[in-house]
């Protein structure tokens, strides 16, 4: 955790963040010279051109060892723009493209999964087919997760509030739109901004083919856990201000079977998505990490549970 955490205080939370990456066999005169160039007219002294050597014992793992998948190129780079300022967004972004563009002729073919802005993220995986490696990667976050966020955590009483809907008879963002039934070895990816706007998919990809198998619309900071035989899928996102709606998902139909709302959800509006949700072992327990905080400079985090065969949040 020390490693993942140790550039925190650098890239705080709340900024505003672009990137674009690429990978090089070779740094030739040309190519050093138009990054040399485009810092001339760099738009903010946060904005930055990261290159790092990938030689040695990295190169040594094979593609699909680990999340960091092909390591054949000696080189990455990370065009990384930073800003505070909305107002910002449009100078920084026109130069990550523009610098980019200007280097891709020269690099191979490939793109690093943490350096993916949202505008490109699904288009890059599916091109590119990263998923076995996404999958990797979000076993890696859900591994550190279970590490990070104590089972003996409670959520404060009066803050979790958790209603059935068995008859489908209340508006809900989360929505079944197609579905088949799931095979074995099926991937479920987040995909957190599909269309560009605040809604989100999860879509059922079976990644012998690539092809999408079933989609699942959400709103805003979507996240899920899926029970550990594989037949409920739990799905959250933002209905409004500090609530969320928690719906349960029959995977062999597809029908939404519950749903409820969680209050104060801590959610992560950062690409790739970290998850705040997992189902515990024997599948009775889903636990969400709930936004406490101490004061407005001080966070806090608490462990909510959900009982998943009463339907209903352990209170604390």
């Amino acid at each position: 955790m020390g490693l993942q955490t140790m550039a925190d205080s650098d890239f705080p939370h709340g900024r505003r963040y672009y990137t674009k990456s690429g990978y090089f066999t070779y740094l030739g005169d040309s190519v050093i010279d138009r990054m040399v160039e485009a810092v001339a007219a760099i738009p903010s002294s946060e904005t930055q051109i990261e290159l790092a050597y990938l030689g040695g014992a990295a190169a040594r793992r094979g593609a699909s060892e680990t999340a960091f998948g092909d390591r054949s190129a000696p080189f990455i780079m990370n065009l990384l723009a930073s800003g505070s300022e909305a107002s910002a967004d449009a100078g920084n972004i026109s130069w990550i493209r523009g610098l980019f563009n200007k280097l891709r002729p020269a690099m191979k073919p490939g793109v690093y999964l943490n350096f993916m802005s949202g505008d490109e993220f699904r288009s890059e995986c599916m091109k590119a087919n990263l998923l076995p490696t996404l999958f990797c990667l979000l076993c890696v976050f859900f591994a550190q997760g279970l590490v990070a966020r104590p089972a003996g955590a409670a959520a404060p009483a009066g803050r979790i509030n958790a209603q059935q809907n068995a008859n489908g008879s209340a508006a809900s963002n989360i929505e079944v739109e197609r579905w088949v039934k799931p095979k074995s070895g099926w991937l479920y990816v987040l995909d957190p901004k599909p269309d560009g706007g605040p809604a989100g998919r999860v879509w059922l990809v079976d990644p012998e083919t690539g092809k999408v198998m079933g989609s699942i619309r959400t709103g805003d900071n979507a996240d899920f856990a899926l029970s550990p035989d594989g037949n409920r899928l739990y799905v959250a996102s933002i209905t409004e201000g500090d609530s969320s709606e928690l719906a349960v998902i029959d995977t062999a139909q597809g029908p939404v079977i519950q749903s409820g709302t969680v209050k104060y959800r801590e959610v992560a509006d950062v690409l790739p998505a970290f998850s705040d949700m997992a189902v515990s072992g024997d599948g009775l327990a889903l636990r969400i990490v709930i936004d406490a905080p101490k004061s407005a400079d001080a966070d806090s985090f608490l462990l909510a549970t959900f009982d998943t065969q009463s339907g209903e949040f352990l209170l604390g």
